[in-house]
């Protein structure tokens, strides 16, 4: 089985000018009309969905992941898990996680924002990168700097 990155589709879907877009294309459509069982990953799927929540509207987010495997030929695989409760645990988490992908936040993004949100206690959100979640939760969004200049004031 062949098991495909993130990157070889975010060049394929956001990158057609790119000089390796031509061979990349190819390779994509090699491996979907080989006859070896080609698969990605479901966390590469909510990667490439995360990647492209800037660029596309929440209709064409949606769409891309319903039919993410049947667009490329391919299966796309979740952790092996010895039960349908482990099973339905991970579909809920990729659930959950698209929800938050679906308001523009990147995966690798998404599963820390949504790890916070689901704390009922959890006000703040502290990070470097603040501009990447400010105004996509309900937490309170500050760079280290600006958590420490409040905490002085109070």
């Amino acid at each position: 089985m062949i098991v495909i990155d993130s990157d070889v589709f975010v060049r394929d879907l956001r990158y057609p000018g790119d000089v390796r877009h031509s061979l990349n294309h190819r390779f994509l459509a090699a491996v979907s009309a080989h006859s070896e069982e080609a698969a990605t990953t479901l966390f590469n799927v909510l990667e490439v969905c995360g990647v492209l929540s800037f660029n596309l509207n929440r209709q064409q987010l949606l769409a891309l992941y319903a039919s993410f495997g049947r667009q490329y030929g391919l299966t796309v695989l979740a952790p092996a898990l010895p039960d349908r409760v482990g099973r339905r645990m991970i579909d809920l988490l990729a659930g959950r996680a698209f929800g938050v992908i679906l308001r523009r936040v990147a995966f690798k993004d998404a599963l820390p924002l949504l790890t916070a949100e689901s704390h009922p206690t959890a006000t703040t959100f502290v990070t470097w990168n603040a501009k990447h979640f400010l105004g996509k939760t309900r937490l309170d969004v500050m760079t280290p700097e600006q958590w420490l200049m409040k905490r002085s004031r109070a």
